[in-house]
């Protein structure tokens, strides 16, 4: 079958009961209305509002510094290089060094580094030596990631992902006191190195995936059971995780955000079992509309820039505002997390498309097993997913409540306008009730 669908040819796939003439006349009555109706009711599709403040970057440099390191462990002084400054040397109150044995990660658009935190300390008995003008910083327990942005890249506009935009969500997150979405620390400009660094909370417990991964072969080792082996997280403890993960996307909308490229690998974990929703180059900003004004006038912003933060009174959307849906974007995210609707460039709600991509996590947890290659009829795992999940989870071993199969089902919903919504995912039952 081919991929060049449009929505309405995707969702009748799976809705041939309804004739199209049905449909188009039909009136939906109040209890039959869904948020989605309202959405489409209050104007034509609409390009998201540009994430324009000024983002907060400081000056810094990347070089060969010769500084005299303090360390208790080692109870002496050694140099380090190519430590990363946020201010001039002389005046420098913090850097940050790259732990030697923790290798690069690649990014789109440079790689991440893991790095040790430099203070600066002053002499005193203990350290001076001959030299009393050496500046002396000691290295912390603390560690942070530093997300290394090439500006040539970044500059290319052949990438999907936008790391300025990504910057400036990020400091608003950051402004937020978002729990469960990593915003970021500080914006270094080190123009001799001609690379835009990020400085980040670091997560040392790695991705969701990591986890999935290693509670599957636990289990593999382990030998449960006599039969199939069982893989994938305990619905409980999928629950504990969605759970973060549905909070930050709740904080996200709340700023007037959405994701757009939910993954396992976009989900990390911290040291203190919390999940914090990163990368968010792809995300978008929501479009609204006054509520009085629900004939199309289209494009209206419900904020103020306000100090180089995106803002209204209480930093959050106002009620008197109504969303509007937003015109195609191209397909943003991963194939197997990505929303039906921006698979065939529809127009779309983005907290409704991140609430499917949140469902497939939450297939891949219980499972331990991916989720489809592409969103489209014509892939089998799609058709599986979207018309039998039920016989899909016995067919792989997979206990589940039946709430909790009511919740997946519901968020792995082909039609965007019966998909949960995400007011609808935080109220459901299934976070409520005692689990096995």
């Amino acid at each position: 079958m081919s991929d060049d669908y449009n929505l309405d040819d995707l969702i009748g796939e799976f809705d041939d009961q309804e004739t199209e003439d049905e449909s188009d006349e039909q009136e939906v009555s109040a209890e039959q209305r869904r948020p989605w109706d309202d959405w489409f009711e209050a104007g034509e599709p609409v390009h998201p509002p540009p994430m324009e403040w000024q983002p907060d970057i400081i000056n810094g440099c990347r070089k060969s510094v010769h500084c005299r390191i303090w360390d208790e462990n080692r109870q002496g002084f050694f140099q380090l290089d190519k430590v990363l400054l946020t201010q001039p040397l002389e005046i420098c109150q913090e850097a940050y060094y790259p732990v030697p044995n923790k290798p690069k990660i690649k990014t789109i658009m440079g790689h991440m580094t893991i790095c040790s935190v430099l203070r600066r300390i002053m002499p005193d008995a203990i350290h001076q030596q001959d030299d009393d003008d050496a500046l002396l910083f000691e290295i912390t327990q603390e560690f942070v990631a530093v997300k290394v942005n090439l500006k040539a890249r970044m500059e290319s506009q052949r990438y999907t992902e936008d790391a300025m935009k990504e910057i400036r969500a990020m400091q608003l997150i950051g402004y937020s006191q978002a729990q469960h979405v990593l915003g970021c620390r500080k914006v270094i400009d080190d123009k001799a190195s001609n690379t835009l660094n990020v400085v980040m909370r670091y997560c040392e417990r790695g991705d969701i995936l990591d986890l999935i991964r290693q509670t599957t072969t636990m289990q593999i080792q382990g030998g449960i059971g006599t039969g199939a082996i069982t893989r994938g997280l305990p619905e409980a403890n999928a629950r504990y995780w969605i759970s973060h993960i549905v909070n930050g996307l709740h904080e996200l909308r709340s700023l007037g955000i959405c994701h757009c490229d939910l993954s396992p690998e976009n989900i990390m974990m911290d040291e203190q079992e919390k999940c914090l929703v990163i990368d968010l180059g792809q995300c978008l900003r929501v479009p609204y509309v006054e509520e009085h004004q629900h004939q199309g006038q289209a494009g209206m912003d419900p904020m103020q820039i306000v100090s180089g933060i995106l803002t209204n009174r209480n930093n959050r959307l106002s009620d008197a505002w109504s969303k509007q849906l937003t015109r195609p974007q191209g397909c943003r995210g991963k194939l197997p997390y990505m929303a039906p609707e921006i698979y065939v460039m529809s127009a779309f709600d983005g907290a409704t498309a991140d609430v499917w991509s949140l469902g497939t996590i939450l297939f891949l947890m219980l499972t331990g097993l991916g989720s489809c290659d592409r969103p489209t009829v014509g892939d089998l795992k799609f058709l599986q997913m979207t018309t039998n999940m039920r016989g899909l989870l016995a067919s792989l071993n997979v206990p589940i409540s039946e709430v909790g199969l009511d919740l997946l089902c519901g968020m792995i919903e082909v039609n965007p306008r019966l998909r949960l919504t995400l007011d609808e995912v935080c109220r459901h039952q299934w976070f409520q009730i005692p689990l096995p």
